[in-house]
């Protein structure tokens, strides 16, 4: 079996490609960094950052590969060595570029860490260190950890199992993510950091072809097994099943694996936005654009579907994201998307006009006090008539699909939001904390604060 040294030195060979071992006191005890001035550069940036503590930290409860993303999208892989549960060892792979970064970039950056303290002659020392930096795709350096893993430990891991820290300047809040990381968005550029603003980088055909192709894909993945035709009034009795947590149908979605389609959207390089970030965050609007039109054409209501998309719309924008967090939201996106087209499409094919009308009313109105006389309104039917026949159809009284959907619609304020459970139960329209916790329990078989704490993000 081939020992973690000899995994380290393999590794050596990718050109600017450093490893670094620690051992648990923080002490580096080895490091393919050739020259001493730049391991000292990078050991003491790493250290800055104070992600030898959130190793530590993150090591007391995990034990697979960790992804640590510093501001200008540089990435370190910490690979863990424990014995009998406690860790012992640290090993680095890194930094290296997830994508291309121009020198005029990493100038503006490394210009945020001057103003908290970083000297002049520090800054134009790492800025030349950082020139000669590889540019790696995320997904090839994970299997390099993965595979530096397997040295250490003997075991096996998956591309999904491993964790992800956001982006952080030194002393900033930090939150920790983990899940699937999406291919990139396009080739990734051969060379160093240094060398990107030398070439000219040309788009080709077969580019803006791939583009082509990853919506045609997405697209015809939400859509898939659509049949407008299909007559809506087959009825079948159902229960409704509680919601469960966004991530936990990760697999459930056709024809899109993260580990096996690329993920080419525009922008390309072409469009002048450099940063890594910037790029991505435009992917994701487009790719909530593409979803939420689709979504409808699929069947989902105009509101659901762009309320929705308002949603993710503020994600992309107001909260904090490094590369790494943006490729997994976007890999949740079509997903999320995909989860609610499913649920229409079964309810569509399930239960009669009717009853869909008050489904589709209560759906839309969860934030509302929803009575039975507007609902026979809407239908044309008598009050007592049409809740005998939304029993009949569905198996369940209509008063309790209206506290499902309300208690649903809580249960996604807790994970995708900081509302307070007094606010969240306002929004939703009740005014007793004490029946609010009772139905939440019931409906989704654990307390308010239980949920969100077991599928905050």
């Amino acid at each position: 079996m081939t020992t973690p040294t000899d995994m380290l030195d393999i590794l050596s060979c990718i050109p600017g490609l450093y490893a670094w071992v620690y051992d648990k006191s923080q002490t580096l005890l080895y490091t393919t960094c050739p020259t001493r001035d730049v391991s000292v550069l990078f050991d003491r940036l790493f250290s800055e950052c104070d992600y030898h503590a959130r190793i530590h930290a993150y090591a007391k409860d995990h034990s697979v590969p960790y992804a640590l993303s510093i501001y200008m999208g540089l990435v370190w892989y910490a690979v863990l060595e424990k014995t009998d549960e406690t860790l012992t060892k640290i090993y680095l792979l890194g930094p290296a570029f997830q994508y291309p970064v121009s020198l005029k970039q990493l100038e503006q950056t490394l210009a945020k860490y001057e103003e908290q303290g970083m000297n002049f002659r520090s800054k134009r020392q790492l800025l030349k260190a950082m020139e000669q930096l590889p540019v790696i795709p995320h997904t090839q350096l994970a299997s390099y950890a993965m595979m530096l893993h397997y040295c250490i430990t003997g075991k096996r891991i998956m591309y999904q199992d491993l964790h992800f820290l956001q982006d952080t300047l030194p002393d900033s809040g930090h939150e920790q993510t983990s899940g699937t990381s999406l291919c990139p968005l396009e080739d990734f550029y051969a060379g160093t950091a240094g060398e990107f603003d030398q070439k000219s980088v040309k788009i080709t055909p077969s580019t803006y072809k791939a583009i082509w192709d990853t919506e045609t894909e997405l697209v015809q993945s939400l859509r898939l097994d659509f049949s407008p035709g299909q007559d809506s009034r087959t009825r079948h009795t159902r229960s409704f099943p509680a919601q469960k947590s966004r991530t936990s149908n990760a697999h459930s979605f056709p024809g899109w694996n993260p580990q096996t389609h690329r993920l080419d959207l525009l922008p390309t390089d072409a469009s002048g936005i450099q940063t890594p970030v910037g790029k991505l965050k435009t992917s994701a609007v487009i790719m909530v654009s593409l979803c939420a039109r689709t979504a409808v054409e699929a069947g989902l209501t105009y509101e659901e579907a762009y309320r929705l998309a308002d949603e993710y719309l503020g994600k992309i924008e107001n909260e904090p994201h490094s590369p790494v967090g943006l490729q997994n939201l976007m890999g949740e996106i079509p997903k999320v998307f995909h989860e609610h087209i499913q649920k229409r499409r079964h309810e569509t094919h399930t239960y009669s006009r009717e009853v869909m009308l008050c489904m589709d009313y209560v759906r839309n109105h969860v934030t509302q006090a929803v009575k039975l006389d507007e609902l026979a309104r809407l239908t044309s039917y008598a009050p007592y008539y049409l809740s005998r026949k939304f029993k009949e159809e569905t198996g369940h009284p209509l008063r309790e699909y209206i506290r499902t959907k309300k208690m649903e619609y809580a249960a996604f304020l807790l994970a995708t939001t900081d509302d307070g459970i007094q606010d969240i139960m306002e929004k939703i329209g009740l005014s007793s904390r004490s029946h609010f916790s009772q139905d939440f329990q019931a409906v989704m078989g654990m307390s308010p604060a239980a949920y969100r704490t077991a599928n905050k993000k």
